[in-house]
Parts: C-alpha cells; sequence; structure tokens
C-alpha cells in the first residue's frame, strides 16, 4: 500500500475551498472516505490518532481489516447496501482493532456521496471514540454500580417471570389431567429459561451477541409455536409471516426476547380479551430506500394515553403500576437498535396498539442458517 493511491481532500472541497478542508482534517470525529472496494482513500487525523496508524499506514487498506470479526459481518453487509442505494445511509456501534492489537468501541454514521451522474462515487464515515468517552466516566460509574446491578435484576426477573408463567400455566394443566404431549412445552420454557441464564452469564463477561443471518419467517413460526403457550385463553392469537424469504443478521435468543416481551405486553393490554396479531413484512419506512423487514405486534387493547406514549421505552417506567416492572420495552429497544434496527408504536385510547420491529433486510448467503 503506498500513499499514491490516496484521496487528495482538496479533490473534495474544491468548491469550498481551505475551510473545509482545515474543518475536517481538525475535527475531533474521525472521518475517512472510502472507495466503492470499501478501500481507504481519505483519512484525517483524529482517525489515524483513535486508530494508532499512520495515513499512509490506512490508505489502501479496506475497513475491514481494522474491524472486530465478530463486527464485520453486520458492517458489510450495510455498507454495501449503501453503496447499492438500497438505504440512504446507516449508524451502527463496532468495534475497532488498534494497529497495537487493542480495541476501541466507535459510533459510526455513514453515507455516500454521488456523481453529477448520481452514481455513487464514494462513501463518508465519521467515527466517535466512544471508549474515550466510557474511561473518563468510568469514576462515575463505580458510583452506579449499585443502579446499575438492581436494573440488571428487574431485567432478568421480568424476563424470567415471564417464562415462569409457562411453567406455572403447563404445570397446571398436566394435573388436570391434560394430554401428555404438553410437557414438551414445558420442557422448552426451560430450555428458554436456561438460555436466558447463559445470557445474564454473556452479559456479565461483555461478550458480543452470536449474530448470524436467519430467515425472518422461519424465525418468528418458531417463536409462535412457543408463544400459544404464552397467550391465555381469552385472547385469540393470529399469525401471518409474509416476508417472502427475507433473511436479518441477529442473535434469534435476543430477537425471542423482544417478541417475548411485546406479546406478554399485548395480552396484559387485553383483560377482557381480543384479538392478537403477530405478523412479519418487507417495508420502507419513510425516509429509507427499499432493504427493511418489520415484525409487528397488535393488539386489540386499552391502548396507551397520548401523555405517556413518548415514555413507553424508559427504563423503569410502566403503564401497568405496580404490577410492571418497567423494563420490558427498554431491554426491546436496547436490542433492536444494536441490531441498526428501531422501534415504531402506534396506539390510540381504547382502540389497541401495534409495535413496529424494523429491521434491515440482510442478503441471503448460500451459507445461511435456520432457526
Amino acid at each position: 500500500m503506498t500513499a499514491n493511491i490516496g484521496l487528495e481532500l482538496s479533490e473534495l472541497s474544491s468548491a469550498t475551498g481551505p475551510i473545509l478542508e482545515y474543518v475536517i482534517s481538525r475535527s475531533p470525529l474521525g472521518m475517512c472516505v472510502v472507495d466503492p472496494s470499501l478501500r481507504y482513500r481519505y483519512v484525517n487525523d483524529s482517525l489515524c490518532s483513535m486508530l494508532g496508524y499512520s495515513r499512509d499506514e490506512l490508505i489502501g487498506r479496506t475497513f475491514l481489516e481494522i474491524t472486530y470479526p465478530d463486527d464485520r459481518d453486520l458492517d458489510r453487509n450495510l455498507s454495501e447496501r449503501v453503496f447499492r442505494g438500497e438505504i440512504p445511509d446507516f449508524r451502527i456501534r463496532k468495534r475497532f482493532v488498534r494497529r497495537d492489537g487493542s480495541l476501541i468501541t466507535g459510533d459510526m454514521q455513514a453515507t455516500v456521496i454521488r456523481g453529477d451522474d448520481g452514481v455513487v462515487v464514494w462513501g463518508i464515515a465519521t467515527i466517535d471514540n466512544v471508549s474515550a468517552r466510557d474511561e473518563l466516566m468510568q469514576k462515575v460509574a463505580d458510583f452506579e454500580r449499585d443502579s446499575t446491578l438492581s436494573s440488571m435484576a428487574a431485567n432478568i426477573a421480568h424476563d424470567l417471570g415471564n417464562l415462569l408463567t409457562i411453567v406455572k400455566m403447563r404445570t397446571e394443566a398436566l394435573a388436570a389431567g391434560h394430554p401428555p404431549h404438553q410437557t414438551e412445552q414445558l420442557q422448552d420454557a426451560l430450555v428458554r429459561a436456561e438460555a436466558l441464564t447463559r445470557g445474564l452469564l454473556t452479559f456479565a463477561r461483555q461478550r458480543p451477541p452470536a449474530r448470524r443471518v436467519v430467515d425472518l419467517d422461519q424465525l418468528v413460526a418458531h417463536f409462535a409455536g412457543f408463544a400459544e403457550s404464552l397467550i391465555p385463553p381469552h385472547v385469540r392469537f393470529r399469525l401471518s409471516t409474509e416476508a417472502d424469504g427475507a433473511s436479518v443478521m441477529v442473535d434469534p435468543f435476543d430477537m425471542e426476547r423482544v417478541l417475548m416481551n411485546l406479546v406478554v405486553n399485548a395480552c396484559d393490554a387485553m383483560p377482557d380479551g381480543g384479538l392478537l396479531r403477530l405478523t412479519t413484512r418487507r417495508t420502507t419506512p419513510e425516509e429509507r430506500a427499499d432493504g427493511y423487514v418489520a415484525i409487528s405486534v397488535e393488539d386489540e387493547g386499552v391502548g396507551i394515553p397520548d401523555r405517556i406514549r413518548g415514555r413507553v421505552f424508559d427504563p423503569f417506567f410502566s403503564t401497568k403500576g405496580d404490577a410492571g416492572s418497567g423494563v420490558g420495552l427498554s431491554i426491546v429497544k436496547e436490542i433492536v437498535e444494536a441490531n441498526g434496527g428501531f422501534v415504531r408504536v402506534e396506539s390510540e385510547p381504547n382502540e389497541g396498539t401495534r409495535f413496529d420491529v424494523v429491521l434491515p433486510n440482510t442478503e441471503p448467503e448460500p451459507t445461511k442458517q435456520g432457526i
């Protein structure tokens, strides 16, 4: 790799002169330009300092070479989709491997620059080194340890409570003389409780989620088979899988936690009964190009008042009073955003609620795995 394949910054700023050149080169954020082969063509001083490389050492490398291996697939997929024009931009949190082998975590936002003919010429990204910020806040975090542990305990209690509800329902059904095949659902619930415990250990050790490419319809259908044991008799359940072979790159266990929380909330919102719909589909979110899928959980329940709808994702805020822990929807939001997606909510008092989990549609690969 030689410096002469680098992109002169003046090529980007010919219209605005040295002011833009100075701002970019001096920005506290890492900034870079990549070509369609995902190779660096320009890097500013902050990015070099952040990664421990000189500019000459970075120019010509692909950004995947300095991305932590477990984060490469999601990063590559989203970057390629931006260059193909399927999405206008994306933002992810990823880990970078510095020159000395140490890791830093950065919030990266990326988009593209098009030529006069509309063809994508360059990709441009900014990287905010949140590791440095975290280190500065470490002393504060030490004082907040008790609060963090309380939050984690509430999180665990919430999910385990959902699973144990199923165990209790199946046990009561068996005691009432229901067919023995229902023990399979009981065993399934216990297996998931064990997986939840493993998830806690993963969190405590700060291990990354086990993301892989999965068929969205298969994932949701698999969950639905389990969810039927979670739904009380007075609630009708309807599953509709219409994503037509779309795939997502997620940790299946994490996504089942998302769906479990949403389904439990939907059931709680219909104490007098109603219809619970679980659907998948391809979608085009506002201000975004094609290439997304949505999982919708819709109920016919009491709805959410306007005055509190904006707070439903706040930690420890509950619409259920003392009956709720207030962590379920904050868990949902955290998991979905970590996978490059977002959550929408539509609700009117006494007219029901719909939550949409919107995720990037990942291009299928030959080694794609089902559930």
